[in-house]
């Protein structure tokens, strides 16, 4: 049998020397990686019915729960039934979140299923049915503290809307108002983008450009921020129509929009 070289010997040995090196790397990398993650636990929140003010449960709250990692209040979520016999068409949410020093806050959550009819009908939302049960997630990260861990948190229902029925609970949070708001900043912003369209390309170019621009109406309505929110949430659905389904997807909609009322 024909002896390996020195030289090849020394060469296997560095390359030895070198993959043990970058294997080590490697694993100490990974090592790293791993302790600097932060651990996402998973706890139950305290919850409650929702009930009218005549004592009607509106919705049962079937399971509540939140995430934290040692420096956060990550995202939390609600499984409720609706018992109301009717579609809910919007929610109100307020989280509270107590922490060990016995201090709290409170964040609030609008959930919408009918921000404006041009984008339920587009995007085919669906309200919360009767008898139905659905998830309602609260995805924001909110940074705790150093040293400041969480005790608790409870989560209720501020208010429902019920279809052809308004709104239930007593609301102390305000929210409701809020919504109503963000739906007219929405309505304000439609009618504003749409207004003197003849369906001419002259006319077409001057909404994209009111839709490409910074500007929004000059509506004292818009003073409020959720009414700003609002706008602006119809101007990224016309953005979007624009973009993912082109011009003439965006024509037929300014063209139904100056039908009679649907």
């Amino acid at each position: 049998m024909k002896k390996a070289s020195p030289m090849l010997l020394l060469l296997l040995a560095a390359l030895g020397l070198t993959l043990a090196f970058a294997l080590s790397k490697k694993s100490r990398t990974s090592l790293a990686a791993a302790a600097g993650a932060q651990e996402v636990k998973t706890h139950l929140a305290q919850k409650k019915d929702f009930l009218s003010e005549s004592g009607q449960r509106v919705l049962e709250v079937v399971e509540a729960s939140y995430q934290t990692t040692p420096d956060s209040f990550d995202s939390s979520s609600v499984r409720a039934k609706n018992l109301s016999g009717k579609n809910i068409t919007a929610l109100g949410l307020v989280w509270t979140v107590t922490y060990e020093d016995k201090t709290n806050c409170q964040i609030e959550q609008l959930i919408d299923y009918r921000l404006h009819r041009d984008i339920v009908a587009d995007r085919k939302v669906r309200a919360f049915a009767p008898d139905e049960e659905k998830v309602i997630p609260r995805l924001t990260k909110d940074t705790l503290e150093e040293g400041r861990g969480i005790e608790s948190v409870s989560v209720e229902f501020a208010f429902a809307e019920l279809e052809e029925a308004g709104a239930v609970g007593s609301d102390p949070s305000g929210l409701y108002k809020q919504l109503r708001d963000k739906r007219a900043g929405a309505e304000i912003y439609k009618r504003w983008v749409e207004s003197g369209y003849d369906d001419t390309p002259a006319q077409f170019e001057a909404v994209v450009g009111k839709l490409s621009g910074d500007e929004l109406p000059a509506d004292k309505a818009l003073e409020n921020d959720k009414a700003v929110l609002g706008a602006l949430v119809y101007k990224q659905w016309m953005l979007g129509v624009l973009k993912d389904k082109g011009a003439a997807a965006l024509q037929k909609q300014l063209r139904q929009s100056r039908q009679p009322s649907r």
